[in-house]
């Protein structure tokens, strides 16, 4: 079993950058990823993102990317003939001949792409260090969300254990309960109609009603769908959503079953397995 929750953080410090992804995760219905880096990055963001997406099927993943060159040279180009072309269009504007000197390092950065920084090479330089960074921030989330896997499974299956136990105890006493009510409706036909009846009928109207009053079905359900839990706790494969749908079934035919209770010992069991089974969906919905 995999959690949707987990952390992961890997570092890089040499004579040329500092380099951090962290990378941390919760539960959520859909997949959702947040990319915070800074915007020199960009480029990177989409492959960035195809790669978490192998990763994860679910969950809210937010990742952070923290940079700094430590070389911070910029090699700035003038364009000479933006400038040249520039001073002739004004001597020609004001007959009068231009003189550079006049010009001030102001004046002259108003002047749109006189100074161009030259193509810089940062993205080829950083795509190879943060990959192989965030690789390793990733192989750490995902020991984490193993651990969390297997701590959930194990509360899992105690609590199935304990649904099991009262499924039981249910299952011994819906005999007897069932035998209650259809002496207490025999005990009724009889008092309604006086001694001179067809108890053939009655026997068999009995029958008929005592089949609202059996929670056998609901038991031979409840069983099978905890016997399919239990099976998924063994499956390598996410299995949260399976998880998350088999507690609503297994709801359905507790609520059933305490309904139809009629036995205190009965409707007690019910009550601890929903408790069980409360516990249960709780950690569904953090698994993958």
């Amino acid at each position: 079993m995999i959690s949707m929750t987990g952390y992961g953080r890997s570092d890089l410090n040499n004579a040329e950058l500092q380099l951090s992804v962290e990378l941390k995760s919760y539960n959520n219905r859909y997949l959702d990823i947040n990319i915070n880096m800074p915007s020199a990055l960009n480029p990177l963001e989409e492959e960035i993102r195809k790669l978490l997406k192998t990763r994860a099927r679910r969950g809210k993943l937010e990742l952070y990317i923290r940079w700094k060159r430590l070389n911070n040279e910029v090699n700035v180009r003038l364009d000479k003939a933006l400038l040249q072309g520039y001073l002739s269009a004004r001597e020609e504007a004001l007959g009068v001949p231009a003189n550079p000197a006049e010009y001030s390092l102001a004046n002259l950065l108003q002047i749109e792409g006189l100074f161009q920084v030259e193509a810089s090479h940062e993205i080829d330089e950083i795509k190879t260090p943060l990959f192989s960074v965030l690789d390793e921030a990733l192989d750490q989330w995902q020991s984490s969300r193993h651990r969390e896997g297997r701590a959930a499974a194990e509360d899992i299956a105690s609590h199935l254990s304990v649904i099991r136990q009262s499924w039981e105890l249910i299952s011994a006493r819906a005999p007897e309960m069932e035998e209650r009510i259809k002496q207490n409706l025999l005990e009724r036909f009889t008092e309604m109609l006086g001694q001179d009846i067809d108890h053939q009928r009655v026997y068999t109207e009995t029958a008929v009603l005592l089949v609202k009053y059996s929670v056998s079905e609901e038991l031979a359900r409840l069983l099978a769908h905890l016997e399919e839990c239990e099976r998924l706790l063994k499956v390598a494969k996410p299995v949260g959503k399976q998880l998350d749908f088999l507690c609503q079934e297994l709801n359905r035919e507790m609520n059933t079953i305490g309904s139809k209770s009629s036995l205190l010992e009965i409707s007690r069991e019910v009550i601890n397995m929903k408790d069980a089974l409360e516990n249960i969906r709780e950690q569904a919905r953090n698994l993958e």
